[in-house]
């Protein structure tokens, strides 16, 4: 009970900033000039989100990247990819509703089909037979694309400890996105953190040196990660 009224309150407060200035879509025209590529990112808490920015940096590599490479040297790159696919597959409940969500009918049964030949076919999701043999496609549809197809706007930057780049709309959407997931309902929170924990280190083995390229490309990291989050989503919203 408890756990949900927390949930409640950081609900509560997301919204509060989505409804700032500038951040409701205002209708059609207005909707396609907020998600232009040039638009400008509303960031009044710029500061307070360098020091999140520098709390993951100082994460990443003290411990997650060390994580990764261990994880890297003990697993060979395939089962890295299996492992990746079986969590990739259970989180088929969140892009099922949220393709339902955004009209997107024959998106949405194409993710059951996938959910059903790659649990059977693919050996409970172990290999991804939907599109290396029948060509279909997944979807990556989450809830903050949902609100953006909605017309809701972006709201502030946010960089969220941990999430890393972010917005006012997409943090609520995590919330949203949380209840679809089939690891929300683990039976305590400590199985929670740990499937979780293994789902991040996995997924960040088979990226590593990403991050660091990013980073050592940009005169301003943070700026550039910040903008480079925000063009993504919006072309993801667009399409």
């Amino acid at each position: 009970m408890k756990r949900h009224i927390m949930n409640g309150w950081w609900v509560a407060l997301l919204l509060a900033l989505l409804a700032l200035p500038g951040a409701r879509g205002q209708g059609v025209a207005d909707f396609e000039d907020e998600y232009a590529d040039d638009a400008e990112v509303a960031d009044p808490l710029e500061p307070l989100n360098r020091a999140v920015f520098t709390l993951n940096d100082k994460l990443y590599f003290w411990i997650a990247k060390p994580l990764a490479q261990g994880y890297e040297a003990v697993l060979p790159t395939s089962a890295r990819e299996g492992v990746r696919n079986v969590f990739a597959n259970l989180a088929m409940p969140k892009r099922f509703v949220n393709c339902l969500l955004q009209g997107k009918l024959q998106a949405s049964g194409q993710e059951l089909g996938r959910f059903g030949l790659n649990t059977t076919v693919g050996t409970l999701g172990w290999r991804d037979v939907a599109a290396d043999k029948w060509s279909i496609p997944q979807h990556d549809e989450d809830a903050g694309q949902s609100l953006g197809k909605w017309g809701v706007g972006e709201g502030i930057s946010l960089t969220l400890p941990v999430f890393g780049p972010s917005n006012a709309r997409d943090a609520v959407g995590l919330v949203g996105d949380a209840f679809l997931d089939p690891l929300h309902y683990l039976p305590t929170i400590w199985w929670r953190i740990g499937v979780n924990g293994e789902k991040r280190v996995n997924n960040l083995s088979l990226t590593l040196g990403e991050y660091e390229k990013t980073k050592a490309a940009a005169i301003d990291p943070y700026l550039s990660i910040r903008d480079i989050y925000e063009q993504y989503r919006r072309q993801q919203i667009k399409e």
